[in-house]
């Protein structure tokens, strides 16, 4: 990536931890890398887990946040280290389930669209 990224909450992403946009190939996610040293398993908006989590759902998802129409919610999806992404894009609603992988950060487990 040729500069760094700025979220909205004014956090600047040092390169170090860049997933790619989209969706591998494959099918295989892989975890979006985290700065936490654990899991503070948190959904307030403006904490570093909250922020990691949104990258995951633009890995799954190939759309980058600027381009959602909402971020509908954040929130467990049965367990600590389980959640679940409600975004809309151009009025087309994506659920994202994902996990906490230690030490490697949120991994899309699969994409729902519908």
């Amino acid at each position: 990536m040729e500069e760094d990224e700025v979220n909205e909450d004014g956090e600047g992403n040092d390169g170090d931890n860049d997933a790619p946009l989209g969706p591998p190939e494959d099918g295989n996610f892989e975890p979006v890398g985290t700065e936490q040293e654990s899991l503070d398993f948190t959904f307030t908006e403006g904490t570093q887990n909250r922020y990691e989590m949104m990258r995951a759902i633009e890995y799954a998802t190939g759309i980058p946040e600027s381009d959602w129409d909402y971020l509908d919610r954040i929130e467990n999806n049965g367990g600590v280290g389980q959640a679940l992404g409600r975004i809309f894009y151009e009025g087309v609603q994506y659920e994202i389930e994902m996990e906490w992988v230690e030490g490697e950060g949120w991994m899309p487990l699969n994409v729902s669209i519908g």
